[in-house]
């Protein structure tokens, strides 16, 4: 009959996380999950619900939506290694925050979603998924909202000692009685070297993003780059030294004041858990 499998996870991903190959986590998400799943061959059924929000840096200019979901997942493993997925699910969601302090809205949510991992070999893999999701307003039917994402993620290892990591999202939010459009492209590079002594890691890495309302009255970008040493010591070397230095930028384009920009160097001492 196959294998039986159960669990639980909270994860916390913020703008700018670097997704681990074959993961279709999305952007700017923070919550819990639990699942029971049967595997029959290359078919895996899953049972799950979900309780996710977004806005993960506090932002006090944007909403906060939390969407309690329950549903059902399909994955198919091709051959090769890759694996196809398909869910659906549906619950409710609440909105609260944001520029235009209105009261909490609670709507009637599903999302449906399909994603490919398609494993190239040791060199390279790659992600593709996306997501549709109607909402209709509890107390006002005729209120009802539209939200997309897309993303494309990939992997390239040329040598053993060498990663890179690009990744592309799209989220787009639209509101039918209002005529308003919110949309938000984020761009992700990362360059990773480690050779095969593990005496040392160096990291490289950008990440742009820019959201933006069709009104006007919202547009915000935002840009990080890091470049890290990680050197590791001890007989186990589950120690480590990092040296970092980072840039962040937060622009506001209509509320100029909740704009920063800085610039940190820092020295961090790492220990494995495990």
């Amino acid at each position: 009959m196959g294998s039986f499998g159960y669990g639980a996870e909270y994860r916390s991903v913020g703008q700018g996380f670097r997704s681990p190959p074959g993961s279709n986590w999305r952007l700017d998400q923070e919550g819990t999950e639990t699942w029971a799943s049967q595997a029959v061959g290359p078919l895996r059924l899953k049972a799950l619900f979900a309780n996710f929000w977004d806005n993960v840096e506090h932002d006090p200019r944007r909403p906060r939506t939390t969407k309690t979901l329950g549903g059902t997942a399909l994955g198919i493993t091709l051959p090769g290694g890759s694996v196809l997925n398909f869910s659906y699910q549906r619950g409710t969601s609440e909105t609260v925050g944001g520029p235009s302090k209105q009261a909490p809205q609670e709507s009637w949510i599903e999302d449906m979603g399909a994603s490919l991992y398609f494993y190239g070999g040791p060199i390279w893999d790659l992600t593709v998924s996306s997501s549709y999701s109607p909402s209709v307003n509890k107390l006002d039917p005729s209120k009802k909202a539209t939200s997309y994402y897309h993303a494309i993620a990939g992997s390239y290892r040329p040598t053993e000692s060498i990663t890179i990591m690009p990744s592309l999202s799209f989220s787009e939010e639209r509101y039918s009685w209002q005529g308003l459009r919110t949309a938000t492209p984020t761009a992700m590079i990362s360059f990773s070297y480690a050779p095969p002594s593990r005496n040392l890691s160096l990291t490289t890495y950008g990440f742009y993003s820019r959201s933006k309302s069709s009104d006007g009255w919202y547009d915000v970008q935002t840009v990080n780059l890091i470049n890290s040493l990680l050197i590791p010591f001890g007989k186990a070397k589950k120690q480590a030294i990092a040296f970092e230095l980072v840039y962040n930028q937060y622009l506001d384009a209509v509320y100029r004041y909740g704009s920063s920009e800085e610039l940190v160097g820092r020295i961090l001492y790492k220990v494995a858990a495990f």
